[in-house]
């Protein structure tokens, strides 16, 4: 529902960017890291969860139990994770 309204997908997109910038300032403060890498990092985990949500989102959608997604949304998860703190050198 979300994806095809577009006043829904408008709000989705403004809270991502929200989500993005509060934890990139997070980084910046915390981890002390410079603005660039804190953006870049928070951009990839931002977009990561967003993806996994809207995997989940699909596939309950589509009919699917949570008890039947979790074992995948948590295997989609570890998986996404990992590459994003490992890269993808070698996964692609």
């Amino acid at each position: 529902m979300v994806s095809e309204t577009p006043a829904l997908r408008a709000r989705a997109t403004r809270f991502q960017e929200g989500s993005e910038r509060a934890l990139a300032e997070a980084l910046q403060e915390v981890a002390g890291v410079p603005a660039l890498t804190a953006r870049l990092a928070a951009t990839q985990v931002v977009g990561v969860h967003w993806l996994l949500s809207m995997d989940n989102s699909g596939a309950l959608a589509g009919g699917q139990s949570a008890d039947e997604r979790h074992p995948q949304a948590v295997a989609d998860a570890e998986h996404a994770f990992t590459l994003l703190s490992e890269g993808l050198a070698g996964h692609v």
